[in-house]
């Protein structure tokens, strides 16, 4: 899944990134909260 991520050109943010930032957090979670785009800080560090 890594991979095809990486490769991932279905919006624009594919243009200016430098890292793939993947979701954190428990699999078997109840509830998952989206927020926002990768910031700044999180392209850099590739996590959110």
């Amino acid at each position: 899944m890594n991979e095809e991520i990486k490769n991932c050109k279905r919006c624009n943010l594919w243009k200016t990134r430098n890292n793939i930032v993947i979701g954190e957090g428990s699999l078997n979670a109840d509830i998952m909260f989206i927020g926002e785009a990768p910031g700044y800080y999180e392209d850099k560090q590739g996590r959110p």
